[in-house]
C-alpha cells in the first residue's frame, strides 16, 4: 500500500475532505439532469439521442462522484491515512465505482460525434436512434465489463487518497513503469492493464472531442459568413440567418461540454501517470481531486443554458424556500421570442411548452387551496339547510293543524249554506255532522223528483228567487274565480271553476 508518510496530516486531511464537497456538488446536479429528461418523457414531450446521452453519462459521473465522496473511507485503516476506516471489500468497492468513470469520456466522444452529425451533416433524430442503441450498448459493456475484469483481477489497491488500479505493496514486481524487487500481492501488471483498460480510450476520446471541435468551429465560421452575406444582399436578416443563429448555438453547447471534459480528465490523467512513475506531488493530487468529481456540475450548468423553463422552475422555488436572498424570476416571455429552429434536438418546441407550464410545487399547493375552498363551501350550505329534530317535528304538527282547521272550518262553512238555503223547517240538521242535512235534502228532491206537486205561487217564488242567487252567484264567480254552487232541484252540486266561461 501507498505510505502515508509523502504527505502531512493537514494535506491528508485535504485531499479526503475537499472531494466530500465537489462531489456534493455534482450528485445532485447529475440527478437533476436524469430527472429533466424522464420530465420531458411522462408530459408527452419525447425525448432525443442528445438527452439520452446526457443521461448514460450522468448515471457514470453519479458512479465516479461517490466514490470520489467516499475519498479516504473506504481506504483500509492500516494505510495510516485521515480519516481511513475501510478494508480490502471497501477498496474495492471504490475502484469498482471509479472504473466506472470511464463511461464519461466514451459518452462524451458520443455527444461530440453526435453533434457533429446534426450540425455538419444535417442528420435528424431518427438517423441518429440507428447507430445510438449500438453506442449505449458498447459503452455500458465495456464500462461494466472492464470494472469486473479488474475486481476479479484483484487490482484495486490504494492509490493516494481513494483505491484504483495500482500494485500493492507500491512498486512491487511489473505493477509500475520501473519493475520492482518485491513481488506483488495484488496488482501485478497494473500499470498495463489501467492504459489499455482507461487511459487508452480516454486519449481517444479527448482526440474524438479536440477534431469535432475544430469541426463545429469551421462550420459555425462558415455559418457566419453565410449569415453576414444574406443580411448585406436582403438589408434584413434572412431566414438562413436565423436558422444559422441556431446552429451557432447548438455548435457553442457542444463545445462547452467537450471543453468541460478536457479540463475535468487532464489533471486526473497526470495524477495517475504520476503515480505509475513513482512520483507525487500535493498540488497535482488537490487538483486531480476537485477537477474530477465536478463534471456532473459543469454538465448541468451547460444542460441548463438551453433549458430556461428549468431555469425558471429553480429560480421560483428559491425564491420560495429562501425569500431573504432569492428574486423570483421574470414572467415568461411570449413564444414569438424564441425563433424557429430546424434542428432536430427540438429545444425550441420544449421552450414554448415550458414557458406555459408553471411549477408543480404552485399547482400543488393551488389545488390544496380549492379543495379545502370547496369543501368549506359544502360544510357551510350543510349547516344552513340543517333543521334539528324537535323543530322540524313541531313544524310538521303546526302545519296538519292548519290543514285540519281549514277542512272543518271547510265543512262548517257548507253546512250553514245549506241550512240557510234549505231551512231548517224542511231538514233536521245537525250540528255535529253535517251530512245528515245534505242527505235529507238530497232524499227530499228525490221525492220531490218521483212525486209531482201542483205549482203555487209560493213554489213559483221561490224558484224565481233561487234563479237570482245563481245568476247573481255567476256574477260574483266570473269576477273572482272562486268556487261556485249551483242548486239543482234542491241537491247542491260543487264545482271548482278554474275557467268561468267555460260553464
Amino acid at each position: 500500500m501507498m505510505s502515508s508518510g509523502a504527505f502531512t496530516v493537514s494535506q491528508q486531511r485535504a485531499l479526503a475532505l475537499v472531494p466530500k464537497f465537489t462531489s456534493s456538488f455534482s450528485i445532485p446536479c447529475s440527478i437533476a439532469i436524469i430527472w429533466e429528461v424522464l420530465s420531458d418523457h411522462r408530459r408527452g414531450r419525447g425525448t432525443t439521442s442528445i438527452q439520452r446521452v446526457l443521461v448514460g453519462m450522468s448515471v457514470v459521473d453519479i458512479c465516479a462522484s461517490s466514490a470520489w465522496f467516499l475519498s479516504t473511507w473506504a481506504v483500509p485503516k492500516e494505510s495510516g491515512w485521515a480519516f481511513a476506516a475501510g478494508n480490502k471489500a471497501t477498496c474495492d468497492f471504490q475502484g469498482f465505482l471509479l472504473q466506472m468513470a470511464i463511461g464519461a469520456p466514451l459518452y462524451n466522444s458520443s455527444l461530440a460525434l453526435f453533434y457533429t452529425l446534426i450540425i455538419k451533416l444535417r442528420w435528424s433524430d431518427k438517423e441518429l436512434i440507428r447507430i445510438e442503441r449500438w453506442i449505449h450498448g458498447f459503452i455500458l459493456s465495456f464500462t461494466i465489463g472492464t470494472s469486473f475484469l479488474m475486481l476479479f483481477l484483484k487490482q484495486y489497491n490504494q492509490i493516494g487518497a481513494v483505491c484504483w488500479i495500482i500494485g500493492d505493496p507500491p512498486d512491487c514486481g511489473n505493477s509500475s513503469y520501473r519493475p520492482g524487487d518485491v513481488p506483488c500481492e495484488r496488482g501485478n501488471w497494473a500499470w498495463i492493464y489501467g492504459v489499455a483498460l482507461f487511459y487508452g480510450p480516454l486519449w481517444i476520446c479527448v482526440i474524438a472531442c479536440v477534431v469535432s471541435m475544430i469541426i463545429l468551429y469551421h462550420e459555425v465560421k462558415q455559418t457566419l459568413q453565410r449569415a453576414s452575406l444574406y443580411t448585406t444582399s436582403y438589408g434584413a436578416t434572412h431566414s438562413l440567418g436565423r436558422s444559422g443563429n441556431n446552429s451557432n448555438k447548438v455548435a457553442v453547447q457542444a463545445m462547452l461540454y467537450s471543453l468541460t471534459f478536457l479540463l475535468t480528465w487532464m489533471p486526473s490523467t497526470l495524477w495517475s501517470i504520476a503515480h505509475w512513475y513513482q512520483w507525487s506531488h500535493f498540488a497535482l493530487d488537490m487538483v486531480a481531486a476537485t477537477a474530477e468529481p465536478l463534471q456532473g456540475f459543469w454538465n448541468f450548468l451547460i444542460f441548463l443554458r438551453s433549458r430556461p423553463e428549468t431555469v425558471r422552475k429553480i429560480r421560483l422555488r428559491m425564491s420560495i424556500l429562501f425569500p431573504c436572498c432569492c428574486t423570483p424570476p421574470p414572467p415568461p416571455r411570449s413564444s414569438s421570442a424564441y425563433p424557429s429552429s430546424g434542428l432536430s434536438d427540438n429545444n425550441t418546441m420544449r421552450r414554448e411548452a415550458g414557458d406555459e407550464d408553471e411549477s408543480s410545487f404552485l399547482r400543488s399547493v393551488r389545488s390544496v387551496k380549492r379543495r379545502l375552498k370547496i369543501f368549506a363551501g359544502s360544510l357551510s350550505r350543510a349547516s344552513s339547510s340543517f333543521v334539528p329534530p324537535n323543530e322540524q317535528e313541531d313544524e310538521d304538527k303546526s302545519n296538519a293543524g292548519r290543514e285540519l282547521n281549514s277542512n272543518v272550518i271547510l265543512e262548517d262553512d257548507e253546512d250553514r249554506i245549506t241550512s240557510d238555503l234549505c231551512g231548517e223547517d224542511d231538514t233536521s240538521y245537525d250540528d255535529t255532522s253535517g251530512k245528515g242535512s245534505r242527505l235529507q235534502a238530497s232524499s227530499k228532491a228525490v221525492d220531490g223528483a218521483a212525486v209531482e206537486e201542483a205549482p203555487t205561487k209560493e213554489n213559483v217564488r221561490n224558484e224565481v228567487e233561487e234563479e237570482q242567487v245563481q245568476e247573481e252567484q255567476d256574477r260574483e264567480g266570473s269576477k273572482t274565480g272562486t268556487p261556485k254552487m249551483y242548486l239543482r232541484s234542491t241537491s247542491l252540486v260543487y264545482l271548482e271553476d278554474s275557467i268561468p266561461t267555460s260553464l
